[in-house]
């Protein structure tokens, strides 16, 4: 081999070895525009979740003061079991639907199942004796919802469930 074969053959090398790493550092430059394609769709797409929790529409329900185990002891400490009905040993769950409205006020409480008339009114009773609750709120603002409530009463005592 001569000298001029051997410079042809070393030149042969550092082109096609240029010309690799052209290939890739230009996959190289694919790539890094490619991720910034990512990028730039993944900060939309976070701006869009972003929007969306801004115009979500939150709802709390109304809440008696303390929570259900404040309320359950609340019907214990308060509820008195009427004496016809433990003579005559009824027993029976009440529904009362009241609403409360946007100051937390218990308004029309109504039967919406009966147990025996005793029950009833006791029922009724008990729900208009009712601290206020939370009132219901919508985006930050107060508004009347309306609640039912099951009693049920046994001869062991009352029972809210």
């Amino acid at each position: 081999m001569n000298l001029n074969n051997i410079f042809l053959i070393f030149i042969y090398c550092i082109i096609s070895l240029g010309s690799i790493s052209k290939s890739k550092y230009h996959f190289k430059m694919n790539e890094i525009s490619y991720n910034s394609e990512k990028e730039i769709e993944k900060i939309r797409r976070d701006s869009l979740i972003k929007n969306t929790v801004d115009t979500t529409i939150t709802q709390t329900l109304p809440e008696f003061p303390g929570g259900q185990k404040a309320l359950g002891l609340f019907l214990q400490k308060n509820l008195r079991y009427p004496i016809d009905a433990m003579i005559g040993k009824k027993e029976g769950k009440v529904l009362v639907q009241f609403t409360v409205n946007t100051k937390g006020e218990i308004i029309n409480p109504t039967i919406l199942k009966s147990a025996g008339k005793s029950l009833d009114n006791e029922a009724l009773r008990i729900v208009k004796t009712m601290p206020n609750w939370k009132p219901a709120m919508l985006n930050r603002q107060p508004f009347e919802l309306t609640q039912t409530l099951p009693i049920s009463f046994n001869n062991l005592g009352v029972i809210n469930r």
